[in-house]
């Protein structure tokens, strides 16, 4: 893929496992090759939509990029607080090493852990029969409304992806009849689209479907910009 004209500057990328990586043949990386950039991924695996509006919010404070790319989770993840009272949160609280990820970017302890039930159940020990009510209508909006709020503040491009927002279809049919609670500027599709085989890998895509969902972001890109 070549170098579009881009000649210093940043990536930044915010999302889920869908996002997740930074190695030669993930979608982030093949993105910042063509176009030349830094890649900061700050993607966290099974993470929530709250999470992701800490990840922009970071971006927001930190890094002032050429092109923000972000791809929403589903709405049913939420967070356990481990210290309530340490007031602000910030993404350096959020817990990055899940499941199979051993690396962390941030040197402070993390004190939030973000997912849904099953893999709080998994990963932060709780007690099998607790009962959380969520109500998903009210996640929904208000990771919407936030979502809109922290983008309306970012001064680059960028591409933001419904991927399995507002919820997880196993029928991708489906997000073509979906209510996107507000949502603003979105494009209606995802890496989560691309999935199209059982793969071990942190992202779930192949090599090729990698490759694939990278060439529809350029394209999107291209016709947005």
């Amino acid at each position: 893929m070549r170098d579009v004209g881009f000649t210093k500057g940043q990536l930044v990328v915010c999302g889920d496992s869908f996002s997740y990586g930074s190695s030669y043949n993930h979608w982030p990386a093949i993105i910042a090759r063509h176009f030349n950039l830094e890649l900061i991924n700050l993607a966290i695996v099974g993470c929530s939509n709250i999470a992701i509006a800490h990840q922009i919010n970071y971006c927001l404070k930190y890094y002032k990029p050429k092109l923000l790319i972000a791809s929403l989770s589903a709405a049913e993840r939420f967070e356990i607080d481990k210290a309530p009272d340490e007031i602000p949160a910030s993404l350096e609280d959020f817990r990055h090493n899940i499941d199979e990820i051993t690396y962390r970017m941030f040197s402070k302890k993390s004190t939030i852990d973000s997912g849904n039930l099953r893999s709080h159940h998994r990963n932060t020990k709780l007690n099998k029969d607790i009962t959380v009510n969520l109500s998903y209508r009210l996640q929904a909006q208000t990771q919407a409304w936030c979502i809109n709020y922290l983008l309306s503040k970012v001064q680059c491009k960028y591409l933001l992806y419904r991927n399995i927002f507002p919820r997880y279809h196993i029928d991708k049919e489906m997000y073509k009849e979906e209510y996107y609670f507000e949502l603003d500027n979105f494009i209606n599709s995802g890496p989560y689209d691309y999935e199209s085989e059982q793969v071990k890998t942190t992202n779930h895509l192949s090599k090729t479907n990698n490759y694939l969902f990278a060439k529809r972001v350029l394209n999107d890109y291209k016709f947005n910009f």
